[in-house]
């Protein structure tokens, strides 16, 4: 279906600022009395700038505007035929069509149209004028095409200096067009849409507006815009045959003109001229069908429909819809469900016309549900439910797809309700899901628990789930990953990858393989995780409250107590961006399978080696986490700068409060455990627990090894081991890792090494919250 032009009025939205305008007189600094509120002024349309449009009603092309399009209308308007001043096209529930003003100065210029209008002095004009005057609205205006010029991509004067990623649309240049009304509108075009005009189609809401407000005005409209619909035509009105030249200039008459297909009140029509037979009497007339979309075709628009939703409520990150969203949701949500709604129903024809096919006799009539109103007793043909009592399609059916936002979304009575249910899917996703690489028990297990108590209240967590979750995310994730490419994907790949993008340019890892969401072996290669506190977050920085305790006292009877109140504090950890980079030859017959668990032994073993070392010794400087070691800023000198001894490790854990003492745990280097087994033959006494299995303890307390500590020296000034409570060390996980794909990896002079790789992130961060649990046994200074 190609575009064309439509023979209604279309709306363009402007994301150029109103302004309000308070005129002085000559004489003194009383405002002008012809203006006491002041007058709008501003330009709401460019000339000669390329703006996309995409819209339901009008399809999908690039536009721009010839100077000298609005003259006629201009110069012909009259008191008959004025040009109104309106908000947000009459349709404001406040102000409804009242006029703010007349045009005073209604001109082209340069750059475009230029307008004056000077407020009436109403009730309804002073309360907009302040928000006027802050510059709170864009413009909008509407019109009505009378001219205009088409070109085709590569025809003959298309023009190539567009961006390069919308040079499969069509151009269309506006000739001549008749303005109908304009104004202020709250939701004007975004600027970043299209950056030279900053001008966008507002048909679509324009026309949803008119639907609740007059029926008859919007089914006229949609009569004009759907011929085949209406009553038939004589000769007369039969469209021209198309010019053989690319461009084409279409007139005013009585041209068929055509709607995107993808309309919920527009549905795809082709006109054809159908050859008559030699003894019609009419043969010489020119006659209309209609064809409606194939069930393939309908399935298809749901999945695009179903994508738009999603980014639609991404957008609005869980907050009530924008004016223009809210439009556009409505309109795709009744798309859907009529789209639905003639799938359904052929499942349930062909699902009749397969049990008579497979029991002949079995001929009785099909229960209709909305003739005996009990869904339990509507039936296939053969006493079988089509659905089941609450309304799900049962076995018989296609299946719920649970990972379908856009269903749950329809089905919710309010954000809370969405919430609700997409965690209740994310619970059967998470059994439904294969884990690669870890303990799927495990896994299950750490999956609920950051469902159950980290994920927030928009269900961050339970929409990455259901996002990453999919087998087709997964599958279309598999292939960009060992192609480094999106190209070969299927459109519903591509779809459901886009799902899975970010503003950074990155895809989402699936939470079967996100370690930042299964990691369950913490504390296998370093003990750091096991054994300091760990929470996940879906934000950015995490809030907490700490206090060194309570403290109570006795008292006499019928005495004041005492001021025991604790001293809290309310600590901060924020999260910083970790990246990586694992490469793989091009050499390498990757398959998909074969690489899912590896995946995921190399995001988590690539996390835990950075991990080792940032836990520790971190700087907690700019987007350094804080190390414990670096936090722990109480330290114990040992009696030599060059021996180690049994009293040094005596005196550093005595050191410590008795609170954090009993919790205490050491964390050195091998070495230094082996400088204290040496000690070991002096005093037995030192080590415990040696034998088998058992970890050991040494004073008392158990022992962790760590690579991320200092290396051991017996030296002035050598850190040599840490001791303290590290619970009060925190360790915080934004929970989700995203990565980029690098299709060639070039060397150091910018030549391909034959090699891919991935580029990988996530986000943490670590803090010690009482640095007074902690002792560091420190080397005397020489």
């Amino acid at each position: 279906m190609g575009n064309s032009r439509l023979d209604v009025d279309v709306v363009r939205s402007s994301s150029a600022r109103t302004t309000l305008q308070r005129a002085q007189t000559d004489t003194d600094d009383q405002v002008d009395a012809a203006a006491p509120l002041g007058t709008l002024v501003g330009t709401f349309s460019v000339f000669g700038s390329w703006y996309r449009i995409d819209s339901y009603w009008e399809g999908d092309f690039l536009e721009r505007t010839a100077p000298g399009a609005f003259k006629r209308t201009i110069n012909n308007r009259s008191d008959q035929t004025p040009v109104r001043v309106l908000l947000e096209h009459g349709f404001d529930p406040t102000v409804g069509d009242k006029p703010l003003g007349v045009p005073s100065v209604l001109e082209e210029r340069d750059t475009g149209v230029y307008a004056e209008t000077p407020l009436l002095d109403t009730s309804y004009c002073r309360d907009l004028a302040p928000a006027l005057a802050a510059g709170a609205y864009g413009q909008s205006f509407r019109f009505t095409v009378l001219k205009d010029v088409w070109v085709e991509p590569d025809a003959a004067g298309f023009d190539n200096t567009v961006d390069e990623k919308l040079r499969h649309l069509p151009q269309r240049t506006l000739l001549e067009v008749a303005i109908s009304e304009f104004g202020p509108t709250v939701w004007p075009a975004s600027s970043a849409t299209n950056a030279d005009t900053g001008l966008r189609s507002a048909t679509d809401g324009y026309y949803e507006q008119l639907k609740r407000r007059d029926p008859s005005a919007y089914d006229q409209a949609i009569r004009s815009v759907r011929p085949t619909l209406a009553p038939p035509r004589d000769e007369t009105a039969a469209a021209p045959p198309e010019s053989e030249d690319p461009q084409r200039v279409h007139t005013p008459g009585p041209v068929a003109s055509q709607a995107r297909s993808d309309h919920p009140d527009v549905p795809p029509a082709t006109h054809s001229k159908a050859q008559a037979t030699p003894n019609t009497p009419d043969s010489t007339k020119e006659s209309t069908t209609m064809t409606l979309p194939t069930m393939e075709e309908r399935a298809s628009r749901i999945t695009e429909i179903d994508a738009r939703l999603t980014e639609i409520n991404s957008e609005n990150a869980g907050a009530e819809l924008r004016f223009d969203h809210k439009t556009e949701w409505d309109n795709l949500v009744t798309e859907r469900a009529d789209h639905k709604t003639a799938i359904e129903a052929q499942e349930q024809r062909n699902a009749v016309l397969a049990n008579f096919a497979a029991r002949p006799g079995a001929l009785e009539p099909a229960v209709d549900e909305q003739r005996t109103g009990d869904p339990q007793r509507a039936n296939l043909g053969d006493g079988t439910p089509a659905r089941t009592p609450s309304g799900q399609r049962s076995a018989r059916g296609s299946g719920e797809d649970i990972y379908d936002l856009t269903a749950l979304r329809s089905a919710s009575r309010s954000m809370d309700d969405y919430v609700a249910r997409m965690r209740d899917n994310a619970y059967r996703a998470l059994d439904a899901a294969r884990f690669h690489g870890v303990n799927r028990e495990d896994a299950q297990k750490q999956v609920r628990h950051i469902l159950d108590t980290v994920d927030d209240e928009q269900g961050s967590v339970a929409r990455r789930v259901l996002v990453t979750g999919s087998p087709t995310y997964e599958r279309a994730f598999g292939k960009a990953l060992v192609s480094g490419s999106t190209l070969g994907l299927s459109s519903e790949e591509a779809r459901a990858l886009s799902l899975g993008a970010n503003t950074d340019g990155g895809y989402a890892v699936p939470f079967q393989l996100d370690p930042t969401v299964i990691l369950t072996s913490d504390g296998v290669d370093d003990p750091i995780r096991s054994l300091a506190r760990v929470e996940q977050i879906t934000g950015k920085q995490w809030q907490g409250v700490t206090s060194a305790g309570v403290t109570v006292s006795r008292s006499a009877e019928a005495a004041e107590v005492e001021d025991n109140s604790p001293e809290f504090q309310q600590p901060t950890c924020d999260t910083s961006r970790v990246t990586g980079f694992i490469p793989f030859s091009v050499e390498l017959d990757l398959a998909w399978p074969s690489l899912r668990a590896e995946i995921t032994s190399l995001l988590a073993d690539a996390k835990a080696t950075e991990e080792a070392s940032a836990f520790v010794i971190g700087t907690g400087v700019g987007t350094q986490p804080q190390g414990v070691l670096t936090g722990a800023t109480s330290v114990v000198r040992s009696a030599s700068a060059t021996a180690l001894a049994v009293a040094d490790l005596t005196k550093t854990k005595n050191a410590t409060g008795s609170r954090f003492r009993r919790n205490g745990t050491w964390l050195a280097t091998t070495e230094f455990y082996d400088a204290v087994r040496d000690l070991s033959t002096v005093d037995d006494g030192v080590w415990a627990e040696l034998a088998g299995d058992i970890n050991p303890r040494l004073l008392g307390r158990p022992t962790a090894e760590s690579s991320g500590m200092p290396d051991f020296s017996l030296a002035a000034n050598a850190k040599a081991a840490l001791f303290g409570d590290f619970s009060k060390f925190l360790i915080v996980d934004r929970v989700g890792m995203a990565i980029e794909l690098v299709p060639h990896v070039l060397g150091a002079n910018g030549r391909p090494t034959g090699q891919r790789g991935i580029v990988t992130w996530w986000f943490n961060g670590s803090k010690v919250l009482v640095p007074n649990a902690f002792r560091v046994l420190q080397m005397a200074a020489a």
